[in-house]
């Protein structure tokens, strides 16, 4: 028994179950509707049988009252293949339709470091092309394991009561359907999870040519990307190609041995006829059932190959389910620890892909400080941002807010009072207003308005003809980078967090802009904490305290003032920029 309940948690579709327990209603009224379509099908060849031996003697009631009989039981059948195609075909409908919202639900949790692992286009392909390989698989493989089975059992019963012999002659050459479900099954697994991996190459590549078209344009580069997708598709169409291969060999198989079934039948049959051990009609009727049952050796194919296909795609879509969500403590004690908005972080130690991007950092902000972070590039210095909003997991007891260890306090609370303006920009295919009002959902038009002024976005804002309503094209294409930094500053400034990071966030922005910016920020974020992350000197010279890093580690840190009197990587930039 335990073996049973391992074997059935291990299998590739096991995520699939709760989903059929959900729709186990229309299910079963499919499958109920599903038997009776066969009921009504195998009673054809009865009546088939009946009618023909009942013209045999003289013409008798059987001239009307037969072809009547046969006309209610396709009738009967037409009625409840109708029902069984709405109830299956429907459940396994809204069943991709919930597995396709719950894979985009668990894409949307899962740590940053995923995201790092598996490109775009794959992922869009295994939320396309695999959910639909699935969804194909509970559909027609679960009618061709269901209905085959039934037909097959009914019908092969049915034969044995019109002729043994012949129903053995049918029998031994359906032997070799085995053999060939043995060596054509695993085939067409690998070779539709190859296929499939090609077409994630494809998409991958055609994300890239579209998220870059200013660079492939500004480079003349659009003969190189479509020579580049020429190549992709090729490989592709050979992958199928030779996945269309191995069904060309599959089905016609099947066929041919139903056709050697019907040959024997009607070899034998003529003479069980002649030597009176069968009748004209039991002939027809035994003809009718091999003719139903070549539809289960059909159906047995479709199975093998949705199956096969279903089951490699399950298993890329796993690799994706399977992935271990962001940890998100919901301790009450630590929601009422987090009340000020100090910053410590002790001894910080972070290895990102086997290479330590962080050694040792230890560094203290208090409440409501105006500081910075400053290094060369590759220093760590976006890392140990991202690590104060735990968009990468910090080691347990090494970061620090408001006296909490911030893997002890839920993800919602943290983000809430946490404002962060990566400095990889990212703006949606929405209007400027809307892309702000992510910060905060339920924000008014004057907060979304007071937020443009405070990130200095207000006078671009009244030089377009939509204003606020202006749409920004995919990740702000219609916007210059000054404007999409603001855009994002605005995002995070109308949330009015405890604690900004801006990291890099006015690199794009002219620097008489980013000093009417810096001048608002320090009005308006008065007793409230504040990081800057730049390479900028008129960036972080006012800063209160400054940290120096460089591969990792802290190597200096003090007032702008204390700084520049050290030679240091701040004094540097002060010689670089301080003039300008």
């Amino acid at each position: 028994m335990v073996d049973r309940v391992q074997l059935f948690l291990n299998s590739p579709f096991a995520p699939l179950f709760p989903y059929l327990k959900k729709y186990r209603r229309p299910v079963f009224l499919g499958v109920i509707s599903l038997v009776a379509t066969d009921i009504f099908g195998l009673l054809i060849p009865i009546l088939t049988k009946q009618a023909i031996d009942s013209l045999a003697p003289a013409p008798s009631r059987g001239l009307w009252f037969f072809p009547c009989c046969l006309v209610a039981a396709a009738i009967g059948q037409a009625i409840f293949r109708y029902y069984w195609r709405q109830y299956l075909f429907g459940a396994t409908h809204l069943l991709e339709y919930d597995l396709r919202n719950d894979f985009l639900r668990r894409l949307l949790h899962l740590p940053l470091r995923f995201f790092k692992k598996y490109e775009s286009g794959d992922i869009l392909s295994r939320a396309i092309s695999d959910l639909s390989a699935v969804r194909q698989f509970t559909s027609l493989g679960f009618l061709g394991m269901v209905d085959g089975f039934l037909m097959t059992a009914a019908t092969l019963g049915l034969m044995l009561s019109l002729s043994v012999r012949l129903t053995i002659w049918c029998v031994a050459p359906m032997a070799v359907v085995t053999v060939i479900v043995v060596r054509m099954g695993p085939r067409i697994r690998d070779r539709f999870a190859v296929a499939q991996a090609a077409l994630s190459a494809i998409s991958s590549h055609t994300h890239e040519s579209i998220a870059g078209i200013k660079v492939v344009q500004a480079y003349a580069q659009e003969s190189r990307q479509i020579a580049r997708f020429e190549l992709l598709a090729k490989d592709y169409l050979e992958k199928n190609i030779a996945l269309a291969k191995v069904h060309a060999q599959f089905e016609p198989m099947l066929s041919l041995v139903a056709g050697v079934c019907g040959v024997l039948v009607l070899l034998n049959g003529g003479r069980e006829i002649i030597w009176g051990r069968l009748t004209v009609g039991g002939l027809a009727g035994f003809m009718g059932y091999l003719a139903m049952l070549a539809w289960p050796m059909t159906a047995l194919g479709v199975l093998v190959n949705q199956y096969q296909r279903g089951r490699a795609a399950m298993f890329r879509l796993r690799e994706i389910l399977d992935e271990p969500e962001e940890s998100s403590q919901t301790v009450e004690a630590v929601r009422q620890e987090w009340r000020g908005t100090e910053i410590q972080i002790k001894e910080l130690t972070f290895v990102y892909k086997d290479e330590p991007v962080l050694k040792g950092v230890t560094l203290s902000m208090s409440a409501g400080s105006w500081s910075a972070i400053i290094g060369k590039t590759g220093s760590g210095k976006s890392t140990l941002a991202h690590l104060l909003v735990r968009l990468y997991e910090p080691p347990v007891g090494a970061v620090w807010i408001g006296g909490a260890d911030v893997r002890k306090i839920p993800h919602d609370i943290l983000r809430r009072r946490i404002g962060f303006v990566s400095q990889d920009i990212f703006l949606f295919s929405e209007s400027i207003t809307e892309n702000i009002r992510m910060g905060h959902p339920e924000a008014l038009e004057d907060m979304i308005e007071k937020a443009m002024v405070d990130a200095g976005l207000d006078s671009d804002i009244e030089q377009l003809e939509a204003r606020g309503n202006t749409l920004v094209g995919e990740r702000g294409v219609a916007l210059s980078g000054g404007q999409r930094q603001r855009s994002e500053i605005a995002r995070a400034l109308l949330r009015n967090p405890d604690i900004l990071i801006l990291d890099d966030a006015f690199s794009n922005v002219d620097v008489s802009v980013e000093e009417k910016i810096l001048k608002r920020l320090r009005e308006v974020r008065k007793n409230k904490t504040t990081i800057i992350i730049s390479h900028r000197y008129s960036t972080v010279a006012s800063a209160e305290q400054i940290w120096i890093l460089d591969q990792g580690r802290v190597i200096d840190q003090g007032s702008p003032q204390e700084l520049l009197r050290r030679d240091n990587f701040f004094s540097a930039l002060y010689k670089q920029q301080g003039l300008e």
